[in-house]
């Protein structure tokens, strides 16, 4: 799962294996065996390529829900996805993998988003 969440982040950026892997200071290889899921990276080069993309760490894992939300937040989110999802782009239309990528991503995006406001809530509320 972090390989291919890392790969889906990889590509959305426009990014080679090599270029992401210079931006953290990595090699190429060490960034193909990661998005193959050969190999897992420790913990320094996991935060850093999540402070890069700008997700989470659990995000990076497959934890899509955070340990937060409740289950009105989770059916929130899912209609939202439901509703939102484009089936095609510019006239090309998307394959299974490619709206298991773009779900992924407007995932990521969703959850970061909540947990924002839910924050801003509670910090009025002191």
């Amino acid at each position: 799962m972090f390989g291919d969440n890392l790969k889906v982040l990889r590509k959305a950026s426009k990014l080679t294996q090599e270029q992401l892997a210079n931006k953290i200071g990595v090699a190429k290889t060490t960034i193909a065996s990661y998005e193959q899921n050969a190999r897992t990276p420790d913990p320094t080069i996991q935060s850093k390529l999540a402070d890069y993309f700008g997700v989470s760490l659990d995000y990076l894992h497959g934890r899509e829900v955070p340990s937060w939300a409740t289950d009105q937040d989770v059916l929130d989110i899912e209609k939202a996805i439901k509703d939102n999802v484009p089936m095609n782009y510019d006239g090309i239309e998307l394959d299974e993998e490619d709206r298991a990528q773009i779900d992924r991503v407007i995932r990521a995006v969703m959850w970061e988003k909540l947990e924002a406001r839910k924050k801003e809530k509670n910090d009025e509320q002191k």
